[in-house]
Parts: structure tokens; sequence; C-alpha cells
């Protein structure tokens, strides 16, 4: 710690522009008055009559600073960890598309990737969705939910209602533990082997659990949720990278055959849903925010989990190949939405930035 005392660069309450301050000498360090008396009164007035003194010198200032710096100069580890992570959570699609080029070019990257690991790894992106919100002032506050960090953090950079996306987000997770065996069963079931209650039962282990698992966290053990929430979202942007580029490697020359369709099929099916999921909303009379909101959640979906439950129900590689391409192409568009949307902030939006 080091204590300093210095002339502040202000004289009379206006700043110096130049802080060309030069050494003061100690006799200037007297205040002196400007009307000096010309005579002695042995009777001095009883009326009291204001002296007004001037100094050129300026005020001093005293304070005490650790190592030169003060602390607003100085950013704790936290902080810069929390700066990269939402860096890297940005670049989201770039990451994922790396991994996926990379799946293409150099399968045997991806050696070292069973089915194991991608089931912990989805485990752990499914684990970063217990959060606290305490971004909705008005509809939720402070209450622990279940929330996709990466689907939130969109909504909020797009004036979004994040409350909304909340709720939305946390139907999906909860009904996909029964919709996702139960659609593909009827979908699929004509076509290839399903085994219904063996999706069930992944979709349990992988979705349900973890998400319990981090609501237990935020309730009981809010210290270390605290220590460890910065550094959840790259490790998610590290898992999803890594899956996809995994599903192109393990089939990476019948993707160079047919890639046209399945990008084709792919990018149909988010442009229609971030299409449709905001004229929809529109045309129900739901206000601009809610409509980005509904919009985003609809085009934009957890190609991760596809990814595991095609390679551990399904022998053929090509079935985990569409998921890949889904969460490359969702993140395009998303990105794309942001550049437009950035720029015209819902007047909602902008009127409770006032409250």
């Amino acid at each position: 710690m080091q204590s300093s005392i210095a002339f502040s660069p202000c004289l009379n309450g206006i700043i110096n522009r130049y802080h060309n301050s030069k050494p003061i000498s100690l006799n200037q360090l007297a205040l002196r008055p400007t009307l000096q008396p010309k005579s002695l009164l042995l009777f001095p007035s009883t009326s009291r009559s204001d002296r007004i003194y001037d100094s050129k010198v300026c005020p001093l200032r005293c304070g005490i600073s650790s190592n030169g710096f003060s602390g607003d100069e100085r950013r704790s580890v936290r902080k810069w960890i929390e700066v990269g992570s939402e860096a890297i959570s940005t670049a989201f699609p770039l990451w994922v598309t790396i991994g996926c080029v990379l799946g293409l070019v150099r399968p045997s990257s991806f050696n070292w990737v069973t089915p194991k690991v991608c089931t912990v790894g989805l485990s752990v992106i499914m684990l970063g969705d217990a959060n606290i919100s305490i971004s909705c002032k008005q509809t939720l506050k402070s209450s622990i939910t279940l929330c996709s960090w990466f689907n939130t953090s969109w909504v909020l950079s797009r004036g979004g209602n994040v409350a909304l996306s909340v709720i939305m987000t946390a139907a999906s997770t909860l009904s996909a533990v029964i919709m996702t065996p139960f659609l593909t069963a009827k979908l699929a079931g004509k076509y290839v082997a399903v085994d219904a209650t063996g999706l069930l039962m992944s979709t349990l282990q992988v979705v349900l659990l973890p998400v319990l698992a981090g609501a237990f966290l935020v309730q009981y053990f809010q210290p270390f949720v605290k220590f460890i929430s910065p550094l959840m979202p790259p490790m998610a942007v590290a898992t999803a990278a890594m899956l996809s580029g995994n599903a192109i490697a393990q089939s990476s020359s019948s993707v160079l055959m047919s890639s046209g369709q399945v990008i084709l099929a792919s990018c149909l099916l988010h442009a229609s849903g971030f299409f449709f999921g905001y004229i929809l909303a529109r045309m129900l009379g739901l206000d601009l925010s809610s409509s980005r909101t509904i919009s985003i959640e609809v085009g934009m979906q957890n190609a991760a989990l596809g990814v595991v439950l095609a390679t551990k129900h399904f022998g053929d590689p090509l079935t985990t190949v569409p998921c890949a391409v889904s969460s490359v192409c969702h993140s395009i568009f998303g990105s794309i939405l942001a550049g437009i949307w950035r720029f015209s902030v819902p007047s909602e939006i902008k009127d409770s930035e006032y409250i």
C-alpha cells in the first residue's frame, strides 16, 4: 500500500485543461488577505464585515493507493474470466463451424471421441441450463429456473423477452423427455427400428437428471455455482463443437457425396422455424419483443442432443450428420438475425431501461 498527497489541477473550481502545474514554494502556502487594514482601530465596529481571502494554491487531496493503481483500474481474475467466457460464447457459430470443417478434412482428429464421451459432454451442457434468472424485473424475480444459457444470451442481445424465453426453454426441455421418443417412434418407426424405451431412458439420463442436478446445486450450493458459472458457457461451446465435428468425422466421405441435400434440408428447417415463429406471433397480436423471442426459441434447437441419441441408438453413422449440419445452420441464421435486430431495439425495451 502506498500513501500519497497530490495537488489537484483544479483552480477555483475550474479544471486546468493543460495540467501545467509549477512547483509551489512554502511561502505560497500562507493565505493572505486581499484587503490589508490601513490603521489599527482601538474600538472596532460591532458590525462584522466579511473578509475575503483568495489563494492561488491548488487544493490538497490525500489518498491511499495500492501499488499505484486505483480500484477502478484493476480488474479481478474473475472479471477477466467472465469477459473471456462471453467472447468465446459469442463466437459459438465460428467454433461449431471449425469443428465440422475439421471433422470433414481430418476425421482422425476425433478418433478419441466415444459414445460415452458424447453422453458426458451433453450432460455438461444440460447441467449448465440451471441458472438463476435475475434479468426479468417484473415476471421472474430472483427465481431458480431451467434456462438455456445460449438461447437466453441471444434473447438478451436482440432485445427479446427473457421471461418468455425462460418459460419456453423450460417447457421444451422437460417435454423433450417424453416427446422425443414418442415422435421418433411415430414418425421414423415405419422406416427404421426405433427403441422408444431406450430413447426415453437415454433422454432422462442426458437431459432431465443433469438439469435437476444443476437446479439442486443452484439452490443449496450457491458459492460453488458462482465459482464455476463463468466456466460453463465455454465448456458447453467446446462440447457442442466436439459433438458436431465428431458427427461429421464418422461419415465424412458420405457427407461429401450428399452434403447438398443435407445442407438444403437443414437450412429450410431452421429458416422456416425463425420465419414462421416470428410471423405467427405477430399475427396473434404479440409485441415485437415477444415475437423475436418466439422466433429464436423455435429456430434454435439443441442439435447436440440429436447427435448423442442418434449415435447411441442408430447404427448408421449417417443419422448423426443432419444434427451436426443443423447446429451450424441455426447458428449462422442466428448470427444474421443478430446483425439485423441489434440495431432495432423494441421501444418497450428502451422504455424499460429508464424504469
